[in-house]
C-alpha cells in the first residue's frame, strides 16, 4: 500500500460474526473510544443493532470487498424501507455499524473504511416530539397524584426514565435548586447539574426528610423484627423517583 503504511492484520477466518461483535461490545463495556465504559443499555442496544446486520459484521474487511460489501449494505437497507422500519432505527443501526467499522480500523483489522462512500440514511421520524401544554400538563398531574413528583422532576428537567430512575436523595441540593447528574448513568457519560424551581426543590426535600425519618424509625423497631414479621428497608437513604 502507499506511503508506507503496513496492511492491516485481519481477524481469524474463524472469527464468527457472533464472535466478532462480541469482542467489540467487551472492548466497550471495559474502555470504549471516550475512555468511559458503555452503559449496560448501550451495550444491549449495539449488539442488538449489530446482530441485526447478520453476516455481515464478522467479514474480513479488505479492499477487494468493498464494493460488494457497500452493496450488500445498500440491499439492507433497501429491505429495511420496504419491511416499514422506521427512519430513526436505520439510523441507528447503520451508526452502529459505523462505529463498529471504525473499531476494527482502529485495531488494524481493516485498511480502509468499506462505508465510506455510503450516504448518511435520511427520512422524517414517524413521531415529533413536543411539550406538553399547560393543559396537558396540569390534567397529567391531576390523574397521578402518587407519582406527582416524578412527573414534576421529569418535566421541568427532561430527564430520561432510566436517569430518574438513578436519582438518589443525595444528588438533591434544595438550597441550590439543582439535582446532581453523574457520568455512570447520564445518556451523554458526563456529570452535571440539572437547575429546578426552588418550589419543586422543597417538596423534593420534605419527601426526603420523611422518607430519612421513616428509615429511621424503622432501624429503632428492627429489634422486633422477628417477633413481629416486620423487615425494615434501608438502602443507604436512596430515594428512587419511581416512588416518589
Amino acid at each position: 500500500m502507499g506511503c508506507g503504511r503496513s496492511r492491516a492484520m485481519p481477524m481469524s477466518a474463524a472469527c464468527s460474526p457472533t464472535e466478532a461483535v462480541r469482542r467489540y461490545v467487551a472492548w466497550g463495556k471495559t474502555q470504549s473510544t471516550r475512555g468511559r465504559p458503555w452503559s449496560p443499555k448501550h451495550a444491549e442496544n449495539i449488539q442488538r443493532y449489530l446482530s441485526q446486520w447478520g453476516d455481515l459484521a464478522g467479514l474480513r474487511f479488505v479492499a477487494d470487498v468493498d464494493v460488494e460489501l457497500l452493496e450488500s449494505v445498500e440491499r439492507q437497507i433497501q429491505g429495511m424501507v420496504q419491511d416499514d422500519v422506521s427512519p430513526t432505527t436505520i439510523r441507528h443501526r447503520v451508526a452502529a455499524l459505523r462505529a463498529f467499522i471504525a473499531w476494527r480500523i482502529n485495531h488494524r483489522y481493516l485498511d480502509g473504511d468499506p462505508l465510506r462512500t455510503l450516504p448518511p440514511p435520511h427520512g422524517a421520524p414517524r413521531t415529533r416530539r413536543r411539550a406538553l401544554s399547560e393543559a396537558e400538563r396540569s390534567s397529567l398531574l391531576r390523574v397521578a397524584p402518587l407519582w406527582r413528583r416524578l412527573y414534576e422532576t421529569a418535566l421541568c428537567t427532561g430527564l430520561r426514565a432510566g436517569e430518574l430512575r438513578s436519582l438518589s436523595a443525595g444528588d438533591l441540593d434544595a438550597d441550590g435548586c439543582a439535582i446532581g447528574l453523574h457520568e455512570n448513568w447520564t445518556k451523554d457519560r458526563t456529570p452535571g447539574r440539572q437547575p429546578i424551581p426552588p418550589e419543586l426543590a422543597r417538596r423534593l426535600s420534605d419527601f426526603v426528610r420523611s422518607r430519612a425519618a421513616a428509615e429511621h424509625r424503622a432501624r429503632q423497631r428492627s429489634s422486633l423484627a422477628g417477633a413481629v414479621g416486620f423487615e425494615p428497608t434501608n438502602a443507604g437513604f436512596k430515594v428512587p423517583c419511581l416512588t416518589a
